[in-house]
C-alpha cells in the first residue's frame, strides 16, 4: 500500500504549461491562470492541497485528467484527487467506478465557475453543502 498524503492531491501534466502552443510566449491569460482561481478556491475553504507532475510519478504512463485524478485519488488521505490536463480538470473520489468522476470543469471556463468548484472540492471534505452557480 502506498503511503497517503493529508491533503487533496492534483496532479497535473506538463502539457498545461503550454496548453497546445509551443512556447510560452503563445500562452493567454485564460490557459496561465485557470489554476489560480481552482486553488484560491480550495484555498478559501482552509483544505490543504498538494500539486504534483505527473511525470514524476512512475505508474502514470496516460497524461488524461480522469486517468491522474484516479491516481490523485489513491494518493489523497481524503481519497479525493483532482487531475488536470491541458483541456480539464477533472475531480472524483476513491471509490467511483473507473470512469465516474464528482465533476469536470473546463480550463477556459469562466473564472468564477473554476473557482467555485476549486471551493466544491475543498467543502466535499468539509462535508458542507456545495455551491451552485446561480447565473
Amino acid at each position: 500500500m502506498r503511503n497517503t498524503i493529508d491533503a487533496i492531491v492534483l496532479i497535473y501534466s506538463d502539457s498545461i504549461k503550454y496548453g497546445n502552443h509551443e512556447k510560452e510566449d503563445d500562452l493567454n491569460y485564460k490557459e496561465v491562470w485557470w489554476h489560480q482561481n481552482f486553488l484560491y478556491g480550495m484555498e478559501e475553504e482552509g483544505v490543504p492541497i498538494r500539486c504534483i507532475n505527473a511525470m514524476d510519478i512512475e505508474e502514470i504512463n496516460k497524461y488524461d485528467a480522469l486517468t491522474m485524478a484516479r491516481n490523485a485519488s489513491s494518493y489523497s488521505a481524503f481519497e479525493i484527487g483532482v487531475g488536470v490536463d491541458a483541456e480539464k480538470i477533472i475531480v472524483r473520489h476513491r471509490v467511483q467506478n473507473e470512469d465516474e468522476y464528482l465533476f469536470e470543469v473546463g480550463i477556459r471556463d469562466d473564472d468564477k465557475q473554476i473557482r467555485i468548484q476549486g471551493q466544491n472540492t475543498a467543502r466535499i471534505i468539509k462535508k458542507l453543502p456545495l455551491f451552485l452557480d446561480n447565473d
